[in-house]
């Protein structure tokens, strides 16, 4: 461990690698905005596709779950990404159209 002069010429106690860890935690606080705006955008895109006449339930299906696939890859959360790429699979291999929530 390395210890960094302070002006005065003095050893200071400070660790230097604690610079480092805040730049760390910088990183990936703006990782998270990033991935947060991404979603926004993806979400808004994903109203003006849902409006649009005449597109399948299951289109819209399949969007929404890679977007939510999407964040939690960003999230690291990889239960949910295993999970939604499940689903996609059994919403793609469908030969009829959705129709309804029920």
């Amino acid at each position: 461990m390395k210890r960094a002069k302070d002006p005065a010429g003095k050893k200071s106690t400070k660790d230097s690698t604690e610079g480092t860890k805040t730049v760390k935690g910088a990183v990936k606080a703006e990782e998270k905005k990033l991935a947060k705006k991404t979603v926004v955008e993806e979400e808004k895109k994903g109203e003006m596709v849902a409006a649009k006449a005449g597109e399948s339930m299951n289109s819209q299906i399949i969007q929404q779950i890679e977007r939510l696939m999407k964040y939690y890859q960003t999230q690291g959360d990889k239960g949910r990404q295993f999970a939604y790429r499940k689903a996609l699979t059994a919403i793609k291999s469908l030969d009829i159209d959705i129709n309804n929530a029920d």
